[in-house]
């Protein structure tokens, strides 16, 4: 009789706390941004060309942000230029933005598709993406920016 009772009030509480587990729905958070602050060509004599990228990373939300690391992607006039790595930053705070410099080196023959494509040109646009990783989670945070390439510094 005991086991019988038990096994009730367990069956009940199980019934009663999953249909409200299912009707829980959590705040919206506002979702970080990326944005491209500038990009400089470094000159190295006898290496291969190397950009320096500026990004500023934004946390609008009341919560921090960790970030482990970050991979970034830059496509200027739609051909593949820069991909670098980034790593280990820190936490963000709440409503704060950090500034990350890396520098990545670039290909040969995408550099001169890209001369070629920049001939006597307005300044092209550009689509940046970067993939934040963040402690204790299997999928990065993936952020895109979009715009019109920024002057060099």
């Amino acid at each position: 009789m005991v086991r019988r009772t038990a096994f009730l009030c367990l069956t009940f509480l199980v019934g009663t706390s999953l249909p409200s587990c299912a009707l829980w729905r959590p705040a919206p958070v506002a979702a970080p941004e990326v944005h491209l602050d500038g990009m400089r060509v470094l000159d190295r004599p006898g290496r291969g060309p190397r950009y320096r990228l500026a990004l500023r990373i934004v946390n609008p939300s009341d919560h921090e942000l960790a970030i482990a690391a970050l991979s970034c992607r830059l496509k200027i006039g739609g051909v593949p230029v820069v991909e670098s790595f980034a790593g280990p930053l820190h936490t963000l705070p709440p409503e704060s933005a950090l500034r990350v410099e890396v520098e990545a080196p670039t290909n040969a023959i995408d550099r001169l598709k890209l001369s070629g494509r920049l001939a006597g040109r307005a300044p092209p646009d550009y689509e940046l993406e970067v993939r934040l990783r963040r402690p204790w989670t299997l999928m990065p945070l993936v952020l895109i920016d979009a715009g019109t390439l920024p002057r060099e510094n």
